[in-house]
């Protein structure tokens, strides 16, 4: 079940996240950036907020870098193509959610990944709605 849950929510983090939400908007222009660069604080935020867990703190060849460990023990890094695989992860620590988000800039960006998720979701569900209206007035003029 955490593996669908993981499925739906990286895909809606794909289109969410933006230039607005990275911690490196210049790096994000980079055409050879992927779509979670400098994204990994307010992902992590997002990961907990659905499915618990700790935030973890790491260095990633000298960049700071955040994932998740969630309550059963799997770890959960959904923005760790970010960084090359030979990349070399160093001195992991747990960190809470008020020290991640008493950082201005990243509380800012996390605010706006949320909005974003959510219009996202709203927009989902306007298509949906869509969907089965158009089904419902095709299924009764055959009728």
């Amino acid at each position: 079940m955490i593996d669908n849950v993981l499925a739906g929510l990286h895909e809606r983090l794909l289109e969410a996240w933006s230039s607005e939400t990275t911690a490196d908007p210049d790096g994000y222009a980079d055409p050879d950036a992927t779509k979670s660069y400098g994204q990994c604080a307010v992902t992590a935020l997002v990961i907990q907020n659905r499915l618990g867990g700790q935030l973890m703190r790491t260095t990633a060849d000298g960049v700071s870098h955040y994932f998740n460990l969630l309550p059963d023990g799997t770890t959960v890094d959904l923005t760790r193509d970010q960084f090359p695989v030979t990349a070399r992860f160093t001195e992991v620590e747990a960190r809470t959610r008020d020290y991640v988000l008493s950082h201005p800039e990243t509380r800012r960006r996390y605010h706006r990944l949320i909005r974003r998720l959510h219009g996202i979701s709203v927009q989902e569900q306007r298509v949906r709605v869509l969907r089965d209206r158009e089904f419902e007035a095709l299924a009764g003029s055959q009728a």
